[in-house]
């Protein structure tokens, strides 16, 4: 390792006239507070945010509109840890929906395929699927079924076959 051409820094000292030895630094440095979530319009400007609550000082100064995106007690940790979790779950739901196309008879994959594109929702396709609903209202219409009154679902979808 190459030895450096500079000082190593040492922090202020307070030095105290008629005498040569150091002293004790004569107020300590202060670090800046941190906010644990600043308001939208200090973040969009990149400016200090107090993090006061209804309205930042910023804003206050300015006279304009506070507003804070998320719950006061939460973190930016805490809601990316939130959408984490949300976004691992819509990926555990596409992936099973994807699965149940895969493996299931090709008629059945259509009906489940004209549910999702009319609904639009995975969850609720998936629910339909699931508890076998919406394959058996298909089968009472085409007249492969029991009468339209009874609701007997068919058996839920086989697992994973990983």
């Amino acid at each position: 390792m190459a030895s450096s051409s500079f000082r190593r820094l040492l922090p202020r000292v307070q030095v105290s006239i008629g005498s040569n030895e150091a002293a004790e630094p004569a107020e300590p440095i202060k670090k800046r507070k941190l906010v644990p979530l600043a308001c939208a319009r200090c973040r969009s400007h990149k400016t200090k945010c107090d993090g006061h609550r209804p309205s930042c000082g910023s804003c206050r100064g300015r006279t304009i509109e506070c507003v804070y995106d998320d719950d006061p007690n939460t973190t930016p940790i805490t809601n990316l840890r939130g959408q984490y979790h949300h976004l691992a779950e819509q990926h555990q739901r596409f992936h099973e929906l994807f699965e149940m196309l895969r493996s299931r008879p090709e008629d059945e994959a259509l009906v489940i395929l004209h549910r999702l594109r009319s609904s639009g929702n995975v969850q609720s396709t998936l629910h339909h699927v699931k508890e076998g609903y919406l394959l058996a209202d298909t089968r009472m219409v085409d007249g492969q079924g029991p009468e339209a009154n009874d609701d007997v679902p068919l058996p839920p979808c086989p697992k994973n076959r990983e």
